[in-house]
């Protein structure tokens, strides 16, 4: 994670100073170590695929290799050969298997980060592109690649969320049917694999993968506004069904909202003391006055993602039996309900 700005760690004073530091000893070194400082903070964490390099020793990892400035690639680019995967590494982007240039050959490179690059996703140098998997056209995730010099080309939703400098990939998915259903078509606008954490709070399924969530963009606003306020109930954790399922409401003819990456589903909370907020345990039924710390917490939350309209739609136990063990919350347009007894998910 880059360091914060001088700024923020001396403060204005101590900014200034700095500065006048740097007039009165221009030739002392100071001020090209301050440069270089903020050069690898841009560049990105080194020794590892997407990282910059002079040489193969600076990829020093097994299969690491430099592909360099002189072949087309700003500041090199640490990469290694793959078939299909490619390794990861703690406190570096993600990485995925493409054909690389000059000769097409299956090589790796790191996918956009905005967590770790915000507004570009990228090192300089580089720009964000969805592209396929080696061998692989279907599957696609953004991925650095070397700046073709055409302007970004984000939809108004991805813009937000890039300023939010929430974490995702750009990645891609394929229409498919719902079984039983040919007429139906499942598909995600904008769709994003959004990582956690999202703010300060971790998003992980039942068993524990904290792995990245897909969902259209617009869910990915949604998901950052539910984080905001999780966090201000305390909370530090949240236990998650899933978002994603090409399917149709049980009983109709109509596709869910988890069928267009528009919905999530969401079982236990956690604070800070691992306290645990079970929807299935803990929700207090029909009424507005709980009685237990973890039934006020529970109806809380659902009330301020109702009162924000984070989401339009919050199914809670009081739903239906189906919904005994978790809130839905989704996207459906034109809607705003809580507690409805209106037939649906």
């Amino acid at each position: 994670m880059a360091s914060l700005p001088l700024e923020k760690q001396t403060g204005r004073a101590g900014l200034v100073l700095a500065g006048a530091l740097l007039v009165l000893c221009s030739g002392c070194g100071l001020l090209e170590e301050l440069r270089g400082s903020s050069e690898e903070e841009e560049q990105g964490p080194p020794g590892f695929i997407g990282s910059p390099c002079l040489t193969d020793a600076d990829c020093d990892y097994e299969d690491g290799l430099c592909l360099r400035e002189r072949d087309g690639y700003p500041g090199g680019l640490c990469s290694q050969p793959c078939e299909r995967l490619c390794p990861d590494l703690d406190g570096h982007p993600i990485t995925f298997c493409i054909e690389s240039t000059p000769d097409e050959s299956p090589m790796c490179h790191s996918r956009c980060d905005f967590g770790l690059f915000p507004g570009t996703g990228c090192r300089p140098g580089y720009r964000c592109r969805l592209t396929p998997r080696s061998s692989e056209p279907e599957v696609q995730y953004g991925t650095c690649l070397v700046d073709d010099g055409l302007p970004d080309r984000y939809s108004d939703c991805l813009e937000e969320l890039i300023a939010l400098e929430a974490s995702f990939d750009l990645t891609s998915y394929a229409p498919r049917h719902p079984e039983g259903h040919p007429e139906l078509t499942c598909s995600i606008e904008d769709p994003v694999a959004l990582h956690s954490p999202i703010r300060a709070v971790d998003f992980c399924g039942v068993g524990g993968s904290c792995s990245p969530m897909l969902m259209s963009c617009q869910m990915a606003l949604a998901m950052v506004d539910l984080a905001d306020i999780a966090d201000e109930l305390g909370l530090v954790a949240v236990e998650h069904w899933g978002t994603v399922n090409c399917r149709t409401i049980a009983g109709t003819d109509r596709l869910s909202q988890h069928a267009l990456g528009m919905a999530i589903d969401l079982t236990r909370f956690f604070d800070l003391d691992d306290t645990v907020y079970s929807v299935e345990d803990h929700w207090e039924a029909d009424t507005d006055q709980p009685r237990t710390p973890q039934g006020r917490l529970l109806h809380d939350l659902v009330h301020e993602l109702h009162d924000r309209w984070v989401f339009n739609v919050i199914l809670t136990p009081d739903y239906n039996a189906a919904h005994r063990d978790h809130f839905h919350l989704d996207l459906t347009e034109g809607e705003h309900f809580l507690k409805t007894m209106l037939d649906g998910e």
